[in-house]
């Protein structure tokens, strides 16, 4: 079918008046559509742009088919009816599947918030021990010992509470060495 196709590719329409008219450039075609009792054929390219993406085939039966211009321009809008619907269902499939993707980002925001929520609780939990004047002085001496074998952010969260710790004691007791 390397006729027919090759017009199609080009967007071109194929019209067959009579099948058993057909040149022998397009003799493979016309054994085809005769095997298939086919009498007549029209096929209509389905693009975008200048990018075919398949065509829409018309066809007879029961004798061949006067194609006119009025019935091309029929069969050319039907083409672009169907085109539109592929293409329609094509971005609708494309938004639900973005949809879906938006939502489960959605969700694993929030399940991080809330782990970040609950370890922000922690965190408070232990500056509320640490910061407290008759427990800090001793949190702040192992602090020192052990510093070295603490992660970077461990050290400066330490040091943050350490800091903060000796500020709450001056502002409970005044200032102390």
């Amino acid at each position: 079918l390397a006729w027919s196709m090759g017009q199609l590719q080009n967007l071109e329409t194929v019209l067959i008046r009579e099948v058993k008219d057909l040149q022998s450039e397009a003799a493979s075609e016309r054994d085809f559509l005769d095997a298939l009792g086919i009498r007549s054929f029209a096929a209509v390219p389905l693009a975008t742009g200048a990018v075919p993406l398949g065509f829409l085939g018309f066809l007879s039966r029961s004798g061949p088919i006067v194609w006119d211009r009025e019935t091309l321009m029929l069969l050319r809008m039907v083409a672009e009816m169907f085109l539109n619907a592929l293409q329609r269902k094509k971005v609708q499939s494309e938004l639900e599947k973005a949809r879906r993707a938006a939502e489960a980002a959605a969700k694993a925001k929030a399940r991080f918030l809330a782990n970040i929520r609950n370890e922000a609780g922690r965190i408070n939990d232990i500056a509320t021990f640490q910061c407290s004047p008759d427990v800090f002085p001793k949190v702040a001496i192992a602090i020192r010992i052990k510093h070295h074998r603490r992660s970077h952010l461990q050290q400066r969260f330490r040091v943050v509470l350490q800091d903060g710790g000796i500020r709450e004691l001056r502002r409970l007791h005044g200032p102390q060495d």
